[in-house]
């Protein structure tokens, strides 16, 4: 699963060290114990990574890179620049054509010992050999036929009336070859199939990668260093102070579309990607200018790991590094998680975005910066006697294109493995359950990982999957889809033996994977 980044800041309430997740919506301070709201779910926030060392630090290694050097280069300037990468992460789900199955063949006219060669050479030069050894060529169909049936294949054996070969150099004869057996097809299709099968895949997505235009200098990935590293809260004062803030120069929808490219688009049928996060993180470089006979060039120092990431970059590479940042910066706010209606401290859950006040019951989702009232169930138990645990899941009325409502039931809390999401949603959403609502007190609830609009979003690419022969439609993006009506609702799953066991299908999904 995706590696969330560690934020470090202050607690707003009593200004002790704050350490959380990329990614959290809630937060509570180990020291005053104060229960606070992550605000700016959704948005592009920014960050940045201080630097740990200075300008003579960084001289220090590009002198240490180049002493073997005759001439020494003379130094010019060193310059601190935080160049801004995007960062995405999110679940991906995919439909794609299945990969070729092997097949095995029996080509007319294989031969176990090759075209050119005999098992035997029965005519090496000994022609009375033909004849006492007549009996072999028999025996050699015999178990030709016996390999035929074994393995299928349409191997055949030839003995002596196969026509001599022909002679290598200096009269020798080449040596004999065995076929390395049937023959693997990397065909896609079969006769008479129309279409390959698709089949559903998925993953996390993590990526980092530019996020301005900087030619001739090749810093295009940060790798997996900001996984290990500690950011802290965009402060553009703050950073202006220690060196060069270069701009963002790709937009966001422009991000979003190459962070989500595929390495092989021309399998994919159907995609969609809930969870989405996309933020941009300062990095910290130092650009050393030396002279050498006469002409500038750039060494360029990652000023975290202190590590020369390029040498003798053009001078040219300035242009890029000058690019000023447009518009405003979104950085995470902090307000009281506090419900809206009564005042009651909300349980500070980091990864869920819907939080249930215990005093008066109420559920209120994050968007944005604020919370807002959502309206949710419980199912009832019924006749179950085992222990249950309240899953939550969304029950989405959907209208796509000039088609009838159809119900889905898809997941709203998170697990480590996303192929069970889906399942579990295609399974509960093609049972179309009827249960009765709780009317008792209400029992501990799991926390809620999805919103609304993802799961509309997992709702669409189930509804996609359903008629799988629709996938290969050009305009299946294009068709519409939309929510008529959304409700919340827990449902209660038998625990047995580790798993969870929902109600309407049997379906087990492991507990320890849950998020």
């Amino acid at each position: 699963m995706n590696h969330p980044l560690v934020v470090s800041t202050e607690c707003p309430t009593c200004g002790a060290p704050l350490d959380f997740s990329e990614g959290s919506n809630a937060i509570r301070c180990l020291h005053c114990r104060a229960h606070l709201l992550a605000t700016g779910r959704k948005q592009v926030l920014s960050y940045a990574i201080p630097p740990k060392i200075d300008d003579k630090g960084a001289l220090k290694r590009v002198r240490l890179v180049q002493r073997d050097s005759h001439t020494p280069p003379r130094f010019v300037k060193a310059q601190l620049c935080f160049i801004p990468y995007y960062r995405l992460t999110g679940h991906d789900f995919l439909w794609e054509r299945a990969d070729p199955q092997p097949k095995l063949e029996s080509p007319e006219g294989l031969s176990l010992m090759g075209q050119t060669s005999s098992l035997f050479d029965w005519e090496a030069g000994i022609p009375s050999h033909r004849t006492s050894f007549s009996v072999f060529p028999s025996v050699l169909q015999v178990l030709s036929n016996l390999f035929r049936l074994f393995l299928g294949t349409g191997f055949q054996i030839q003995g002596g009336s196969s026509p001599p070969p022909s002679s290598g150099p200096e009269g020798r004869r080449p040596a004999t070859i065995l076929s390395p057996g049937p023959i693997i097809s990397d065909k896609r299709k079969e006769p008479g199939r129309d279409s390959e099968e698709a089949v559903l895949r998925d993953r996390y997505v993590e990526k980092n990668f530019l996020a301005c235009h900087l030619d001739g200098l090749s810093l295009y990935s940060l790798g997996v260093r900001p996984a290990v590293l500690h950011l802290t809260l965009f402060k553009r004062e703050a950073l202006e102070m220690q060196g060069k803030v270069v701009g963002v120069g790709l937009a966001p929808d422009a991000a979003l579309t190459h962070g989500m490219k595929a390495a092989d688009p021309q399998k994919i049928l159907y995609r969609q990607v809930i969870g989405q996060i996309l933020s941009v993180v300062y990095f910290p470089f130092w650009v050393i200018e030396l002279e050498k006979k006469g002409e500038g060039r750039l060494q360029i120092v990652d000023a975290v790991s202190e590590r020369v990431v390029q040498m003798d970059a053009p001078v040219s590479a300035y242009k890029g590094l000058d690019e000023h940042a447009a518009g405003t910066t979104e950085v995470i706010g902090f307000r009281p998680l506090t419900c809206p209606n009564c005042g009651w401290d909300l349980p500070a859950k980091p990864e869920d975005v819907i939080f249930v006040c215990v005093s008066c019951e109420k559920a209120w989702q994050i968007r944005g910066n604020d919370l807002y009232e959502v309206a949710y169930a419980i199912a009832d138990a019924g006749a179950l006697t085992e222990p249950v645990k309240y899953l939550p899941f969304w029950v989405l009325e959907i209208q796509a294109g000039t088609d009838q409502l159809h119900r889905y039931f898809v997941p709203a809390f998170g697990c480590r493995r996303l192929r069970m999401l889906s399942d579990l949603a295609r399974k509960i959403s093609q049972k179309q359950p009827e249960y009765v609502l709780l009317k008792a007190p209400k029992p501990e609830l799991h926390g809620c990982y999805y919103d609304q609009e993802d799961a509309a979003k997992l709702a669409q690419f189930i509804h996609a999957g359903l008629d799988k022969s629709s996938l290969e439609e050009a305009d299946l993006e294009k068709i519409p889809f939309h929510v008529k009506n959304a409700t919340l609702t827990w449902f209660p799953f038998s625990e047995r033996a580790g798993g969870l066991v929902d109600p309407f299908t049997g379906f087990s999904l492991p507990k320890n994977l849950l998020l």
